[in-house]
């Protein structure tokens, strides 16, 4: 037979005896077409042999990969330069007296994927009979630099039940981690029990534990000392520094949830310019309809923020999914007054410099799919500088209000440092988007 599926052409012939193992086999080649439903790009070579080794089925298979590009939703890519995959199989379904195997090595180079990047890659699966033991190390790129070294195995019991073991080290950039111990596991039927563990990083540790009997669930994590900066590795958009500390207790029983939680990160700064330090403190509850959240944002008494909010969740106890409800109300406020130089790196406005005391109070109504953003801003004796052109802004006060996706500012006063005077009000309007439209009306007087 032959098959094309866009750009690949798979080849092959099997011969199919009655309780005799299968012969044949197959290739899969890269065909040289323009037509490409699929959109995947790179070379292809599979060959999969099965024969008939004395009764037993015997599959063979080797594969090489290059210059290979998935898309995959919106417009993200996978991506990998090289790869080798080779694998073995003895299926004894004919012959109970021989012992099953199976052999898979697999290496990789120049892996790439929105969430993660591996320079190099390798990953082993062998098995014998019941007992699976595998590896993976993996090292990262100059831009999300890290190093995974996995090993464990995994063996069957006389009454079903399978434990695994498994060993996790390694580093990302300068910061090392590994478990104190292997992580001990045992699965029967949906029962699932990971025994308490340790995974030290850097100066911290993270413990836990978690235990599902049925549609039961309980789990624990705790948080010592640990440093936040890794995760910006993985989560570019996330670049934060800090020290998290804090604990997370979750129960779920008799389809009641029940779960509490308090963190703070200290020493908490963006990867930006911001060269001061915050102090961020949240704690809340979960319960069969709501997840609860209050906290505070300090940072050496330029910053005095609290928040809160309150999201209806959609539980599904049985195939353990917890998720907000994108279509119920939902709640919350930020009260905050702060220096807006403390944060005006954040917004990468090369050439611009803004100064002052801001007054933020807003409330968020709404759904979650759909949210809605009310309250107000002020600007107290603020000054604008425009580094690019030189002009500059003195005595800025500022009234705005916020209210269906629009930012009215009422009013505007400023002087331009000498004896000119600007007053203004303006409408901005953001979509879904986050695109806006802008329109402003000035007053200028002796300004320069």
């Amino acid at each position: 037979f032959i098959l094309s599926l866009g750009a690949y052409q798979a080849k092959g012939a099997f011969e199919v005896a009655n309780e005799k193992p299968v012969v044949g086999a197959l290739t899969v080649v890269t065909n040289k077409i323009d037509a490409n439903d699929y959109g995947v790009e790179g070379d292809i070579a599979a060959e999969i042999e099965l024969s008939d080794q004395n009764n037993v089925q015997k599959i063979v298979l080797n594969t090489t990969l290059s210059d290979l590009s998935i898309p995959l939703n919106g417009r993200d890519l996978l991506t990998l330069k090289s790869g080798i995959i080779i694998g073995e199989a003895l299926l004894t379904e004919n012959e109970p007296s021989i012992t099953p195997s199976i052999t898979l090595n697999a290496e990789f180079e120049e892996l790439r994927h929105p969430l993660v990047q591996s320079q190099q890659a390798t990953f082993n699966v062998d098995q014998s009979a019941e007992d699976i033991s595998f590896t993976l190390d993996a090292s990262g790129t100059p831009s999300m630099p890290y190093q995974l070294n996995v090993d464990g195995n995994t063996q069957m019991s006389e009454d079903d039940v399978r434990s695994i073991l498994m060993n996790i080290d390694g580093h990302v950039d300068q910061t090392e981690f590994e478990l104190t111990e292997a992580v001990s596991a045992t699965i029967k039927n949906e029962d699932l029990t990971v025994k308490p563990f340790t995974l030290e990083i850097g100066e911290g540790q993270i413990t836990g534990s978690l235990e599902r009997v049925k549609n039961d669930i309980t789990a624990k994590l705790a948080v010592v000392n640990t440093d936040i900066n890794p995760i910006s590795y993985f989560l570019p958009v996330v670049p934060l520094d800090g020290i998290l500390n804090g604990e997370l207790e979750l129960s779920a029983v008799q389809n009641n949830l029940n779960g509490k939680y308090d963190f703070t990160v200290s020493e908490l700064r963006t990867m930006s310019q911001i060269d001061q330090d915050f102090d961020l403190q949240m704690s809340g509850d979960v319960d069969n309809q709501n997840a609860n959240i209050i906290g505070t944002v300090t940072q050496d008494n330029l910053v005095n923020a609290s928040f809160s909010a309150s999201l209806p969740l959609k539980i599904d106890q049985v195939n353990s999914i917890f998720a907000i409800a994108d279509e119920e109300p939902i709640n919350g406020a930020l009260d905050w007054q702060y220096e807006i130089s403390s944060v005006w790196p954040l917004f990468n406005l090369t050439g611009h410099d803004l100064r002052g005391e801001a007054v933020v109070a807003l409330k968020l109504a709404g759904t979650f799919s759909n949210p809605e953003v009310n309250g107000n801003v002020q600007l107290i004796d603020g000054r604008y500088e425009n580094l690019d052109i030189g002009f500059v802004a003195d005595n800025v006060d500022m009234n705005a209000s916020i209210k269906n996706r629009q930012m009215i500012i009422d009013n505007l006063t400023a002087t331009d440092g000498e004896q000119g005077t600007i007053n203004a009000t303006a409408l901005v309007t953001v979509d879904e988007d986050l695109n806006y439209d802008a329109k402003a009306d000035l007053i200028l007087s002796s300004a320069k």
